[in-house]
């Protein structure tokens, strides 16, 4: 039986079975009733996911709500108490199992869930399994200080460990002082141990996480302070001469104290207190410094120790009496001061370290000093540690004394004086000197103290029996009786002549004759700055050069000559300058002709043609044969000329002495003479920068020339051709012409000399100077095409164009030719299309646009008939 039901639970159907008997017509009927209840399966399903995890111990269902209405459901748990719930029979009941750790395991649990729907007698379910993981309750431990800047962070885990579970946890900075940084070892252990970078209050986080599902977690905060141990000193081990000081502790900025040691102190608290004690030697000095932690009771503290040594001061003395402070010598035996007893150290000082002591460290003795005049001696007492000697000091003096010097007169050596006068040289030593001498009446000091004084004879003694030497003494005196006397010889000798007896040259660059006035000594040193000597005279007796003649080549009229005369006894005479004059060359009389225009008309006329002189030309190429006698030149070129001269000495006052030493009393000289070249012509010409050559058109071709000849100051005229017929005479440097006709023009200047007419120039352009015609356009309106030869192409008649393009249309618009070459004659249209085929005749139009090269615009536009053949 197959039945149909709607959304009901369930349809009851009763099914009537019917027996029948019939029996001698008789039906004997007997019924029996089933009654069916046909129910709808339901289908249980727990949702799209059958699996879940949940941090934590409560999880709402999601069941598929198929069946609703008709179907009944529930939840069913497996081994496993739920504890809370809200609603066991609908789909998406919430639902809470007991903790965790109830089933022996601290942190997980996985739980079978059984949604069953039922339908009358129709049953279904489905299986939901459900991890349960538990939160952990972070521990981070509790609130603490510590003094310094490392602590162990100690949390405690919520999850215990056991053979199928490890408990997780990190680590990490909630807030910090600014700037601060923390470095965490290990960071994800519940004990670790950390290192903040500044001081102050630090909150850490301990984050535990559930290892098997690590979204699953808690935090927890704690608060640690670190606090600063005080960086202190209570300063360095000193030593103090006496019993006060001043303490220097460094602090950290803490409070802080000094503890007690028996010292007095100005502030218990000040770690630079003054301080004072009553006894000498070592005494330890202890500073102490606590940092109190803000949140708890801790107290942070340092404490330093500074060892400060008292010594006792010492009382120097100096017994030597003050008037007893003078000696003859460099030792004083006299030295003494007052005992200084015991564990205190005397000793004696002066300022030069060569002074030699008996003992320097006794009360009692004497000193050497290395050189002479008053010395300070100082008593020295000093206490203290070893390595610092004079830390702890009294010092007694200046004890000043006296050291007298003994002189040691130097009168010098003996010596030789040149003249009458010269100074002397004592050496002095010590005290006050003075000059004397038995000859008062011949000898004089000029300051008989001054040992370099002056001193002067009234005789010569070289060759004096009388008086072959004088004796001079040298006394000197340092007081309190101390003298010394030295005595020396000395000569006063003659001093020779250095005058000098001169003939001059007889003629320029030849010898003067120098002598010696004094012509028998026995040295001469001549200086002859530069000259020559051309011999000498024989020397004297005593071998002296007394007589020279000598030349100069330098070419100057006056020359300096010197001479130092030494004699027997070596006394030199002063030095004598003398001058020696050269005899002039005589300025001839000459006139000279320059050439003109290098043309070879140059000329020399000698105006003095007195008997004493003569004139030999000497050149070897121009003018008469080298050699000959000559008064004047002509027709020679420019150049340098050499003339040789012969004339009398003007030196005539010593005319006699020439010929006897000489032979002659004339002169031989050569004089240059120079004839420079003038009147010379370079013609040169150019176009003005403002003639634009391009632009040039007849018939008012305007051109600017430039005339830049060269005429070197002579009487010229200018010629210009401008090569169009016309010729214009000016030498003016700018000349203007207008060229009336086209063509191409070769113009050139013609300058010359006015009195020299063979002298002169022509200058010319590089280029011929180019002028155009003026500018045409003319355009025909017919032509025909028919290969007559006549009117074959379509073109334009034009000169002197400096653009041009052109096009013809047709009467729709279209362009039929263009072309922009208007002189090539075969570029004009032949009356086809492409090139090949042949155009309609008719009406074409045409557009022409040209500018002339003189500036002329072209604009034109017409009609142009196409005349068929």
């Amino acid at each position: 039986v197959i039945v149909s039901y709607g959304s009901e639970l369930a349809d009851s159907i009763d099914f009537v079975w019917t027996e029948s008997i019939n029996v001698g017509g008789i039906v004997c009927t007997n019924t029996a009733t089933k009654r069916v209840v046909f129910a709808r399966q339901p289908v249980a399903s727990v949702g799209a996911e059958d699996m879940a995890e949940v941090c934590g111990n409560c999880f709402e269902f999601h069941a598929d709500t198929v069946g609703s209405g008709w179907a009944t459901g529930f939840w069913i748990a497996k081994d496993i108490i739920v504890s809370e719930y809200d609603d066991l029979t609908i789909p998406n009941a919430n639902i809470c199992i007991d903790p965790i750790s109830s089933y022996g395991d601290t942190a997980f649990v996985e739980v079978q869930f059984l949604w069953v729907m039922t339908n009358t007698g129709c049953t279904s379910m489905d299986t939901m399994f459900v991890s349960f993981y538990q939160r952990p309750a972070a521990n981070a431990g509790l609130d603490n200080s510590i003094c310094g800047n490392d602590y162990t962070l100690g949390a405690i885990y919520d999850c215990t460990e056991n053979e199928s579970y490890t408990p997780s946890g990190i680590w990490s900075v909630y807030s910090n002082p600014p700037g601060g940084l923390a470095n965490i070892q290990p960071q994800n252990s519940d004990t670790s141990d950390v290192t903040v970078s500044h001081y102050g209050l630090w909150n850490f986080v301990f984050r535990e996480n559930n290892s098997l599902y690590p979204g699953c977690y808690s935090t927890d905060t704690v608060q640690i302070e670190f606090i600063e141990n005080p960086v202190i000193s209570a300063g360095d081990d000193k030593d103090v001469c006496g019993n006060y000081t001043v303490l220097e502790a460094v602090s950290a900025g803490f409070p802080g104290s000094w503890q007690a040691n028996g010292a007095q102190y100005d502030d218990y608290t000040d770690p630079h207190s003054a301080c004072s004690l009553n006894v000498y030697g070592p005494k330890p000095f202890v500073w102490i410094e606590s940092n109190q932690s803000a949140l708890t009771t801790l107290s942070c503290s340092s404490k330093d120790t500074v060892i400060i040594t008292f010594w006792r001061v010492p009382t120097a003395n100096i017994l030597t009496d003050l008037e007893d402070s003078t000696v003859c010598g460099l030792t004083f035996e006299h030295l003494r001061a007052e005992s200084p007893g015991s564990e205190i150290t005397g000793y004696w000082y002066n300022i030069n370290p060569a002074t030699v002591y008996g003992d320097e460290f006794s009360w009692n003795t004497w000193a050497t000093v290395p050189n002479y005049g008053y010395h300070d001696f100082y008593w020295i007492e000093e206490t203290g540690p070893g390595l610092t000697p004079g830390f702890c000091n009294d010092t007694a003096g200046p004890l000043t004394i006296r050291f007298i010097q003994i002189p040691d007169a130097n009168a010098g050596g003996d010596t030789l004086f040149c003249g009458l006068t010269g100074f002397l040289h004592a050496i002095p030593s010590v005290g006050d000197g003075v000059w004397s001498t038995p000859s008062l009446l011949n000898v004089q000091f000029a300051d008989e103290n001054n040992p370099n004084t002056q001193v002067t004879s009234n005789v010569i003694n070289t060759g004096n029996p009388t008086y072959p030497d004088f004796t001079l003494i040298w006394t000197e005196d340092n007081s309190n009786g101390c003298t010394d006397s030295d005595t020396m010889k000395v000569i006063f000798a003659r001093v020779p002549s250095s005058n000098i007896q001169i003939i001059p040259p007889k003629c320029f660059g030849e010898p003067a004759t120098i002598a010696a006035a004094e012509d028998s000594l026995q040295q001469y040193t001549w200086n002859f700055y530069g000259g020559i000597i051309d011999s000498v005279a024989p020397d004297n007796d005593m071998g002296g050069t007394y007589e020279n003649f000598v030349y100069w080549t330098d070419g100057e009229d006056s020359h300096i000559v010197s001479l130092v005369a030494t004699n027997y006894w070596e006394c030199m005479s002063p030095p004598n300058i003398d001058t020696i004059q050269e005899p002039a060359i005589p300025d001839f009389g000459v006139q000279i002709i320059s050439d003109t225009c290098a043309l070879g008309k140059g000329g020399i006329i000698f105006e003095d043609t007195i008997l004493s002189n003569a004139f030999f030309w000497l050149h070897p190429e121009y003018g008469p044969p080298a050699g000959t006698a000559v008064t004047s030149v002509y027709n020679i070129p420019a150049g340098d000329y050499d003339i040789r001269v012969s004339y009398l000495t003007p030196n005539n006052t010593n005319y006699a002495y020439y010929i006897q030493t000489f032979g002659t009393a004339n002169c031989i000289d050569t004089v240059q003479y120079e004839i420079e070249t003038i009147g010379m012509i370079e013609a040169e010409i150019s176009i003005s920068a403002d003639v634009i050559l391009e632009d040039l058109v007849a018939p008012e071709a305007n051109v600017i020339f430039i005339n830049s000849s060269f005429y070197d100051n002579v009487g010229k005229r200018c010629e210009w051709h401008f090569g169009d017929g016309t010729i214009q005479k000016t030498c003016d440097e700018l000349v203007e012409h207008v060229y009336t006709t086209a063509g191409c023009f070769d113009p050139f200047l013609i300058v010359m000399n006015r009195d020299l007419l063979e002298c002169r120039d022509t200058a010319y352009l590089e280029t011929c100077v180019f002028v155009d015609d003026m500018s045409k356009l003319e355009i025909p309106n017919i032509f025909s095409p028919n290969a007559d030869g006549v009117n074959d192409f379509f073109q334009v008649k034009a000169q002197t164009l400096r653009t041009f393009s052109g096009m013809i249309v047709n009467r729709w618009g279209r362009t039929v030719y263009t072309w922009e070459n208007w002189q090539d004659y075969e570029a004009g249209w032949d009356g086809t299309l492409d090139g090949s085929t042949k155009a309609s005749p008719g009406v074409y139009y045409y557009i022409i646009k040209a500018e002339g090269i003189d500036g002329t615009p072209y604009d034109k536009q017409g009609v142009l008939h196409l005349v068929s053949e």
